[in-house]
C-alpha cells in the first residue's frame, strides 16, 4: 500500500483490528490496516503499562527474582498514574517473587506473517527463561477492571500474544501466565510446544478474513469511535 512518499508498507494487523473487525468503521479499518498516514495517536493511556513492562524487563536483565527496587516509577507520571503504577508493581513482585528468570528480547513491536502478507503489530508479551531454560510468557494486564471483565484465558489478547511470540517456543512447551496487575488475579498453565500458535493461527485466519472483506468496502460509518479515530480529517461522514 503506497504511503504517499513512494514507500510501500506491508499491511498491518493490530489487536484492536482483530477484536473490532465486525464493528469498526470500514473506512477506518482500511486506513489502519494499510497503515496510512494519520494524526499522531495519544499515548497517555499506555504510559503505566509501558513503564511496568520496561521495568519488568530491567528487573530480569540477568537471572533474578523481581525486587521492588527496580520499580521506582518516573517523575513525569501524574499522581493518578503513579498510584496505578505502584499498585501494579507491587502485584508483579508479589506474584513472581519466587521465580528467578532472565528476560528474552523478542522483536518488541511487530511479527511478520508472510503466509498472509501482513505484519502483526503491537507490544510483545514478557518472555523469560529460568535457570533450566524453561520458557515462560507473562501477559500483564494493567487496565482498570469493569463488571463484565472476561476471563483472559484463550481470549483475543492471549491469541495475539501467542502469535507475537514469532516462533520463539520452537517446539518447546511454555508456561503461559496471565496476571491482572490491578486486581491480583493470576492464571497460569503449561502449553505444549506444538499447541502454542496453531489454535491462534486458526483464530487469526478467521478474523483476517473479516478485516479483509470489510476494509474493501471502505464505507464511512459515524459513531462513538470517531472521537478516537486518527483518520477523521476529510472523512465523508463528517463533510
Amino acid at each position: 500500500m503506497a504511503t504517499g512518499d513512494g514507500e510501500e508498507r506491508t499491511p498491518r494487523i493490530t489487536l484492536g483490528l482483530l477484536t473490532q473487525a465486525d464493528t469498526m468503521c470500514a473506512r477506518r479499518m482500511r486506513a489502519e490496516h494499510h497503515d496510512q498516514r494519520s494524526n499522531r495517536p495519544a499515548t497517555m493511556r499506555h504510559r503505566v503499562a509501558n513503564r511496568i513492562m520496561r521495568d519488568a524487563r530491567r528487573a530480569h536483565t540477568e537471572l533474578a527474582r523481581p525486587e521492588a527496587r527496580w520499580f521506582g516509577g518516573d517523575d513525569d507520571l501524574e499522581p493518578e498514574e503513579l498510584h496505578s503504577y505502584q499498585r501494579a508493581a507491587r502485584t508483579y513482585v508479589d506474584v513472581y517473587e519466587h521465580r528467578a528468570v532472565r528476560v528474552v528480547e523478542l522483536d518488541e513491536w511487530e511479527t511478520m506473517l508472510p503466509d498472509i502478507g501482513a505484519r502483526l503489530v503491537g507490544p510483545a508479551p514478557l518472555a523469560v527463561v529460568d535457570a533450566s531454560g524453561a520458557r515462560e510468557v507473562r501477559i500483564l494486564h494493567t487496565a482498570l477492571p469493569n463488571r463484565s471483565r472476561p476471563s483472559p484465558v484463550e481470549s483475543p489478547g492471549e491469541w495475539f500474544a501467542r502469535l507475537r511470540l514469532g516462533g520463539w517456543a520452537d517446539g518447546d512447551e511454555i508456561r503461559l501466565c496471565h496476571t491482572d496487575l490491578w486486581t491480583g488475579e493470576h492464571h497460569e498453565r503449561v502449553v505444549p510446544g506444538d499447541k502454542v500458535d496453531t489454535p491462534a493461527r486458526r483464530w487469526l485466519a478467521d478474523r483476517f478474513a473479516v478485516i479483509h472483506a470489510r476494509a474493501r468496502s471502505n464505507a464511512a460509518t459515524p459513531g462513538v469511535g470517531c472521537g478516537t479515530c486518527r483518520f477523521v480529517a476529510g472523512c465523508p461522514a463528517h463533510g
